[in-house]
């Protein structure tokens, strides 16, 4: 196991013999209920089969960013925006789980200036209304080697959006329309990166 899948899917089955992962921030006693057996296609089910609900469409999308190395990877990593997303943790924001059990490469989005929320995260959403945005995120491995950053959903994304990712060790950028990957060499540590979302205009993409 080298990484945690997120869904937000409410009729994703939870399996015997796999591990979760569930954030619980109430002080009190919360109850697991088990709902009846739910069997895509079969009549009478009591639920009905999720949809995406992450379909990108104008105001509302996120961009992945998934990170690779030597036999280890990160990739569930989202930023995007939502026309009732905050700019501060609200409920699409998804804490970053602890590493997994043989995890190696870790991707976290930092947000220490959230009060009581702040942490790592996996999934950042921001306000729709905010044509700009900036997050800061960090690249973490136990060991040296090359690390590759791609993101794979960029084409599926609204054309009038662009991101730009920059290296803050090295400082060098990509405009992430122009190229599909960045390839570094990761000493042990961390490696820390700051992603840009401003509308693509001809004197912005540069």
């Amino acid at each position: 196991l080298q990484e945690y899948t997120f869904t937000e899917d409410l009729s994703t089955p939870i399996e015997p013999a796999r591990g979760y992962w569930v954030k619980i921030t109430a002080t009190r006693p919360v109850d697991v209920i088990w709902p009846p057996v739910f069997i895509v296609g079969v009549g009478g089910s009591p639920r009905a089969s999720g949809s995406d609900p992450w379909t990108p469409r104008q105001g509302r999308f996120r961009l992945q960013i998934a990170a690779r190395g030597e036999g280890c990877g990160d990739t569930k990593n989202f930023f995007g925006i939502a026309e009732d997303a905050s700019a501060g943790p609200d409920r699409y924001d998804v804490p970053k789980p602890p590493p997994a059990p043989e995890g190696r490469l870790r991707v976290t989005i930092d947000n220490p200036d959230w009060g009581a929320d702040a942490g790592p995260y996996a999934q950042d959403i921001r306000p729709a209304s905010d044509r700009e945005a900036v997050w800061n995120f960090s690249v973490m491995s136990d060991r040296d080697g090359e690390v590759t950053l791609t993101w794979p959903n960029l084409s599926q994304l609204p054309k009038d959006v662009a991101f730009r990712l920059t290296d803050l060790q090295t400082g060098a950028v990509r405009n992430l329309r122009s190229v599909s990957a960045y390839t570094f060499r990761m000493s042990e540590g961390v490696r820390r990166f700051k992603l840009e979302m401003f509308p693509a205009t001809p004197s912005r993409v540069m």
